[in-house]
C-alpha cells in the first residue's frame, strides 16, 4: 500500500500532539498553581487558584480597617488605621478601607497620627462623619505616595468625611511629608479648624503628583503660613497641584490660601465666602478677613475664583522681600452678597495703602503679571465692590460697579510687565478707562478704528495709540497718540 505525503504529515502531527499531552500530564500540580497566601486580619477574600485548586484565598490589596479593634468599644479610629498600615502591611502598598469603622456616622476621636512609623505607599478611604484630632501630637503627617480620600459630602444628611481640630497646641492638621517627596493627595474632605489658628493643609515638601481636590476649609482663623491652605516656597513644592475645587469659609480674620511656592500647577476653581456676618466688612473694620489668596510665588496660575466679604480676593506680592514674576489670573470674579470686597485683585507696590494686606514694596519687584477676565457684580442689598483691580506698582485703579448699578463690571485684559531703566514700566490693557466712569483715565492701550478718532467727554487714555485703518492711502492720518493732561486729554496725529 502506498502512503501519500499528506498521510505522512498527519502521522507525524499525531505523534507530536501525543508527546505534548504526555509531557503536560507529567508536570507537578504546583507548576500550574499559586501557593495560597497566609490570611491576615483585615484581608478581603477573593477567588484564586492556589495549591492546585480553585478556592477562596486572602488578598492584601484591599484591607478592611474596621476589623482592627472591637466595634463599639471606643477604639480610636486613627489607631485602627495605623494598625492596618503596620500589621503585615505589604511593602508595595495597598488600599486601607476605613469606611466601615463608623457605620452610624457618629463622632470619632483621633489621638495618634495614622501614618506613624509608615513609609510605604497607601490609599486610605475615610468613613463618613467627624474625626476629631484630640492630641497635639496626632496631626496627620502623610509620607510620600499617600492618598487620602473621604466620602463625598451629602448636604442633605451631612454624611461627608470631616476632620476637625479639637486639641489646643495643634501645629497643623494635615502635613505633606517631612522631607522632599511626591504623590501625596487629599480628596473629598471637609477640614474644620474649630476657630483655631492652625493650617488645615501644609505643603512644605511635596512636589510632582501631589494635589488637593474637592476640599472644604471652614472655621480657620490663621493668616500667612497659618492660613487654611499653605504651600511653602521651596524647590520641593514646585510641580505640586493643581489645588482644585476648593471652598473656604474662614473665621473672623482667617485667610484661605498662602501660595508661596513657584511653578506649581496652580489653583483652579475656588470659592471664598466670609460667613461671620459681624466681620464681613470688606475692609471697613479691623476684624475683616484680609485676603482669600496671598500669591507670593512666581509662575503660577489662579483661575475660576469667586470671592465675597474679603478686603482682597487675590493679593499679589504681600511679602516685603520676595520678587514675584510671571503669574497668570484667568476668569476670576467677586460678589458682595456675603459682604463687600475692596479689591478683587490687588498687585502690591509702593502705592499700596496701609490698610491693605500689602507690606512695604520698597525692596522688591512685582512684574509680568497677566490678568484675563475679571468680573465684579453688585447684588441688591450687598455692601459693594470698590475695585475690580488695584495696581499699586503703577497707581492704577479699575473701579468696581457703583452701589446703585446692578450691571456687572469687567476687565478684559491687563498685563503688567517689567520695569525698564529710565523708560518706565511696560503694561497693556483692553480696558483703558475705569469701568465705572469713562471720565477717569486709567491705563494706556492701543486702539483701532475707521476714520479720525474722537475725544469723548473726560478725555482719552493718556499715552494710548490709535491706528486708523481707513485713511484712504494718505501719507498722514494713520497713527494717533493721546496727549495729556488727563482732565483735557486729546488725540493728536503723529503719522
Amino acid at each position: 500500500m502506498r502512503i501519500t505525503n499528506s498521510e505522512v504529515r498527519g502521522i507525524f502531527s499525531g505523534i507530536a500532539i501525543a508527546a505534548l499531552a504526555a509531557g503536560l500530564s507529567l508536570r507537578s500540580p504546583q507548576a500550574e498553581a499559586q501557593t495560597c497566601p497566609t490570611p491576615q486580619l483585615g484581608n478581603n477574600t477573593i477567588y484564586a487558584t492556589c495549591s492546585g485548586s480553585t478556592t477562596m484565598a486572602a488578598s492584601s490589596a484591599f484591607i478592611d480597617a474596621s476589623l482592627f479593634g472591637a466595634a463599639g468599644t471606643g477604639t480610636d479610629v486613627c489607631t485602627r488605621i495605623n494598625t492596618a498600615l503596620t500589621n503585615n502591611y505589604p511593602s508595595t502598598g495597598a488600599v486601607v478601607d476605613a469606611r466601615g469603622i463608623n457605620s452610624l456616622n457618629s463622632s470619632m476621636n483621633c489621638s495618634v497620627n495614622p501614618w506613624n512609623g509608615v513609609t510605604v505607599p497607601s490609599t486610605v478611604l475615610l468613613p463618613g462623619g467627624t474625626i476629631t484630632i484630640t492630641s497635639a501630637s496626632a496631626a496627620w503627617v502623610l509620607p510620600g505616595q499617600t492618598k487620602v480620600i473621604g466620602e463625598i459630602n451629602n448636604e442633605t444628611n451631612n454624611v461627608g468625611s470631616t476632620l476637625k481640630a479639637g486639641a489646643s497646641g495643634l501645629a497643623v492638621m494635615i502635613q505633606f511629608c517631612t522631607a522632599a517627596c511626591s504623590g501625596v493627595s487629599v480628596e473629598q474632605l471637609i477640614l474644620d479648624g474649630n476657630e483655631l489658628t492652625v493650617p488645615g493643609i501644609s505643603n512644605q515638601y511635596a512636589g510632582d503628583l501631589s494635589y488637593v481636590d474637592h476640599v472644604t476649609f471652614t472655621h480657620f482663623q490663621g493668616t500667612g503660613a497659618s492660613a487654611a491652605l499653605y504651600i511653602a516656597a521651596a524647590t520641593a513644592t514646585q510641580g505640586s497641584g493643581p489645588y482644585s475645587n476648593l471652598t473656604c469659609q474662614p473665621y473672623k480674620q482667617g485667610e484661605c490660601v498662602d501660595l508661596e511656592a513657584s511653578s506649581t500647577h496652580g489653583i483652579h476653581g475656588m470659592t471664598c465666602v466670609c460667613k461671620e456676618t459681624s466681620s464681613c466688612g470688606g475692609g471697613s473694620n479691623s476684624t475683616d478677613p484680609a485676603v482669600c489668596i496671598r500669591l507670593n510665588g512666581s509662575g503660577n496660575s489662579i483661575e475660576d475664583l469667586h470671592v465675597e466679604g474679603f478686603y482682597d480676593g487675590i493679593a499679589i506680592g504681600t511679602e516685603s522681600d520676595v520678587n514675584v514674576y510671571g503669574n497668570t489670573l484667568v476668569n476670576n470674579d467677586a460678589g458682595d452678597g456675603a459682604g463687600p470686597v475692596m479689591n478683587l485683585v490687588e498687585i502690591c507696590g509702593s502705592f499700596s495703602p496701609s490698610t491693605s494686606p500689602c507690606a512695604s514694596r520698597s525692596t522688591i519687584t512685582v512684574g509680568d503679571q497677566t490678568i484675563f477676565g475679571l468680573l465684579t457684580e453688585h447684588t441688591n442689598g450687598g455692601g459693594g465692590i470698590t475695585n475690580a483691580l488695584e495696581d499699586d506698582v503703577t497707581d492704577t485703579i479699575f473701579q468696581g460697579p457703583p452701589i446703585t448699578n446692578m450691571t456687572p463690571v469687567t476687565v478684559g485684559t491687563y498685563a503688567l510687565g517689567d520695569t525698564t531703566t529710565n523708560a518706565g514700566i511696560s503694561r497693556f490693557t483692553t480696558s483703558s478707562h475705569s469701568p465705572a466712569s469713562t471720565s477717569t483715565t486709567v491705563a494706556p492701550t492701543w486702539l483701532t478704528g475707521s476714520g479720525t478718532p474722537t475725544t469723548a467727554s473726560g478725555g482719552c487714555p493718556v499715552g494710548s495709540l490709535y491706528s486708523n485703518q481707513t485713511n484712504g492711502g494718505a501719507a498722514n492720518d494713520t497713527l494717533w497718540v493721546c496727549l495729556g493732561p488727563a482732565a483735557s486729554s486729546t488725540w493728536m496725529n503723529i503719522k
